[in-house]
This record gives C-alpha cells, structure tokens and sequence, in this order.
C-alpha cells in the first residue's frame, strides 16, 4: 500500500522520521504522523505498519473499525478488539465478565442464579456482545469462592507484616423463618501506620452450633486467631456480656480490660474534671461508700500506664530524647467563641496543676503540657484525635504508638453492629439456602470489596429483612427458589479436604 514516488523510481519511499501532530486523538492514537523520504506525510498504522494517505481521518478511522487492518482482523476469537466508546481498542475477556458478573453478586447481595436468564442472555448477545456465553450459576459460586481464596490469603499476608495492634469484635447472627442455624461474625478493626485512618474487616462467619458453649466459642475464635497470625497481635476483643464469653476469654489468656473502662468511667475518674461536677455532688448529695476510690484509681492507673508505657518504650523509644520547646505548645490564640467557657474552664484547672519548666522525659512532657490553650471552641468541635497523633508521631514517637493502638479498640460491640442488617443481626434469607462455607464467602467477601472500594460505610452486610422476606416467600410458592445442590455440596467437602 505504499505509494510510489514522484519521479517514477522503482524504489518506494521510505519512513524518514515520525512527527509531532495535533490531530484528533480518537483517530491518531491509533495512527502515526510520519515523513517519506520523498517529501510527503504518511499516516502508519501502529499495529499492522501500513501507510496510508494523512488528510482523510475517515479512511483512517474505517481501517480500524471496520477491520481493514490484518493484525485486528485476525486477532483470536476469545480476545478478538473492538472500538470502545472513546475510540480506545476493547477487547472482550470472559474471565473480565465472570470477574464483575461475581462482584457485581456480592456486592448486591444478589442470588448466584441471578444471570440464569435467557431473556437477559439474548439481550446481551443481540445487543451487546454476540460473543457472550451464559455464565451458570455453580460457575459463578466458583469463582467467588476462589477469589475469597485468594482476598483471604492477601488479608493473612497483610496482618503477618501488619505493625499495629488488631482489636476484634464479635457477634453471634441468627437466621430467619424458624432456622435454627446461628453464625460467629468476627471483625478485626486497627489503625493503619501509614494514613493513620480507622480499618475494618470482617474475617470470618462461622456457622455456630447451638448451645452456645464457652467451648465452641473458643475452638471458633482461637481458629481464627490461628489461621490469620494474630496470636501476638490481639490488643482488645470486644464480646456481649454473657457467661459463655468470659468462659472463652479464660480460654483464650486475654487480659481483661473492665479496669479500663472503670478509669474511662466519669463518676469514679474525676480527676481532671473536678471544677465540672464538684457543683453536681454538693447538690445531689452524692456520697461514694469508699471515698478514697478516685485516689486509689488514679494512683492504680497510673502505675499501670506507666507500665504500658515502658512496654511501648522498649519497642518504639528512640535511643536519645528530642528536645521539645515548651513555647511551641504553649502559645495561645484568642478564642473565635467567647460564649463558649468550657475550655477556660478546663485551662484554668490545667494551669493550676502545671509546674515549674517541662519535663524532659516524652511522657512527663504530654502530661505536662497544655494543648488546648491554642485551640479554640471551633477546634475542639471539629477536632480529630487520630489526625492529632499522626501529627506527633516525631515528637512522641511512644506516646503515638500507644494511642495508635489504644484508640483502635472497640468500647463495645455495637461498633461491628452498626454494620449490620437494619433488623438485627439476621442473615438474609437466601443465605440460609447456602453452605456454610459460601455463606462466609457471600459476607466476608462482600466486606471486602466494599472496602478496596471506600464503601463500607454506606453499605451494610446484609440486606433489610422485611422486603426480602416478601420475595422469598414468593420464591418458595412458585418453586424458584434453589436450595444447596449435590454438586455445592460435594464441591465443599473437596474445598475442606484440601485445608
């Protein structure tokens, strides 16, 4: 197709260099912009090399799309180009397909079966992509367990070489319409080192057998611990108040942190708070049956803190101590809300209780310092306490450490509960007609994805209970609803003898 030159020579022109250009990206990026040694300008194809005419972006753009070029034109079947939208070259992969039809399932918290439609078939194909082939149902299943497999494997990676503590939530799920099966929900929540921002993941669902014993409970937690690594990484697991869970936590050697939350607590840990709810006392008439409680608190608490301190201390301290200018955190601003008084109230009682010139040591001087006399009212409103640490990883590289992790557990489990179905913790009711191995997958994997994707808290694991309820009483009626098969069942029992 090369053109001959203009003196007639039996030789044609040759590609003398390859030029900048303007021209239509849609068209050119398929093209370049080339000069002959004749003189002339060129447009070569990148993928076949052939030379046409540059002034006419039509023709260029038939010989792509119309499969005039050799190397599209013969392209394989199963990954044979197309124009896309934007001019850019699509080519269609039934991997890719299987890969979102998957997602697209447990995201939406859809039923495997939902493409075993031959409507929705043709429509694809006569419409869309005539290469389509109908993806089953047992083939979707499959690929979704497998790319559980390969999430779970990424996630027990990622907590081998994770530097935080993971604190752990859990909560038993029951199922709805008389079932008698109950699951163990387990949620690993910690602070990443690097963007210091709140993580979640659920990391198991697993089917709980009835009674509840302190037993199970333990042979299913100490099982997770196990399979992701977490044995010296656990800082806190959050369980309801029941007698089966301190069985387990005996079980398990955690320390209990009931004394925590007795120091967290303002009615016996006033110290800090005393110019707030002394006023409160006198006119109630409050009076505790020990009255040296707040004293022996506050002396056990910080015998304890100071304990965990030298812990973190060894790990994370630096082998010299870097000057601190007391000046920096000292330097007040004007308050932009005078009506609001609360922080002169907490600065004037800071003040009384500051002495002398700063400590030199990282702990002496946070405690030592007074940080809200350069915060004003808007501050404190807005104030992010994470983001207030990240900023001080260099001058307290122990204290950040400690409050990385400490500020990552779970007061409770309603931090994992708020991710659940409006109606409870309640499976849906088409999860109830899966394996227990494929019920995990549906909810672990769909926390997962929704996390690589930012939406974990716009979206909950499950669906509401009651339009659903609806539908699948509906399904049952007209016997469309699909209970666990054979071949799931038998493809489970080869799943678990590989473990």
């Amino acid at each position: 197709m090369a053109s001959q030159s203009a003196t007639g020579s039996s030789q044609a022109p040759n590609v003398v260099q390859v030029l900048q250009h303007n021209r239509s990206q849609r068209v050119w990026q398929h093209w370049d912009l080339v000069e002959m040694s004749d003189g002339s300008h060129k447009a070569r194809c990148k993928y076949c090399g052939a030379l046409l005419g540059a002034a006419s972006n039509s023709t260029l753009d038939k010989h792509i799309t119309k499969k005039f070029c050799p190397v599209l034109k013969n392209a394989p079947e199963s990954d044979q180009a197309d124009m896309g939208g934007g001019g850019e070259i699509f080519h269609y992969s039934v991997d890719m397909v299987q890969d979102r039809m998957a997602k697209f399932v447990i995201q939406n918290c859809l039923p495997f079966n939902h493409f075993d439609n031959p409507q929705l078939t043709a429509l694809i194909r006569e419409t869309l992509q005539p290469r389509y082939t109908h993806v089953s149902r047992m083939t979707l299943r499959r690929y979704c367990l497998k790319l559980w497999g390969v999430c779970k494997k990424d996630l027990i990676v990622f907590f081998q070489n994770l530097q935080t503590g993971v604190n752990l939530t859990t909560d038993v799920w029951s199922a709805p319409h008389g079932c008698i099966e109950s699951y163990l929900c387990v949620t690993a929540h910690w602070v990443d080192p690097d963007s210091w921002q709140m993580m979640k993941r659920t990391i198991a669902f697993d089917l709980f057998p009835i009674p509840h014993s302190g037993d199970d409970l333990f042979e299913l937690l100490d099982n997770v611990i196990q399979t992701y690594g977490l044995q010296n990484k656990i800082f806190s697991m959050a369980f309801d108040n029941a007698s089966n869970n301190t069985n387990a936590v005996d079980k398990l050697m955690l320390p209990s942190v009931f004394t925590c939350a007795a120091a967290l607590n303002p009615f016996y840990n006033i110290t800090g708070v005393e110019c707030l709810i002394q006023e409160i006392f006198d006119n109630l008439d409050i009076h505790m049956d020990n009255p040296n409680h707040a004293t022996e608190a506050k002396a056990k608490f910080n015998h304890d803190f100071q304990r965990l301190f030298d812990v973190y201390h060894l790990r994370y301290g630096p082998t010299t101590v870097t000057p601190f200018s007391q000046s920096e955190a000292s330097s007040s601003k004007p308050m932009k809300d005078p009506k609001k008084n609360f922080l002169n109230v907490v600065r004037e009682s800071v003040a009384k209780k500051q002495k002398g010139a700063a400590p030199s040591s990282e702990l002496g001087r946070y405690s030592g310092t007074d940080y809200t006399s350069t915060m004003s009212a808007d501050d404190i409103e807005s104030f992010d306490i994470l983001a207030w640490w990240k900023g001080r990883e260099m001058e307290f590289p122990v204290l950040s450490a400690m409050a990385r992790d400490l500020l990552s557990s779970q007061a409770s489990t309603v931090a994992s509960e708020s991710a659940f179905s409006t109606s409870g913790r309640v499976i849906s009711l088409r999860r109830t007609r899966l394996s227990p191995e494929a019920v995990e997958m549906c909810i672990c994997l769909k926390d997962h994805l929704d996390a690589i994707d930012r939406k974990q808290h716009l979206t909950s694991l499950e669906d509401d209970i009651e339009p659903e309820a609806k539908i699948h009483d509906e399904e049952v009626e007209e016997g469309l609803s699909t209970g666990i098969s054979d071949e799931e069942l038998k493809e489970d029992e080869r799943r678990r003898g590989k473990k």
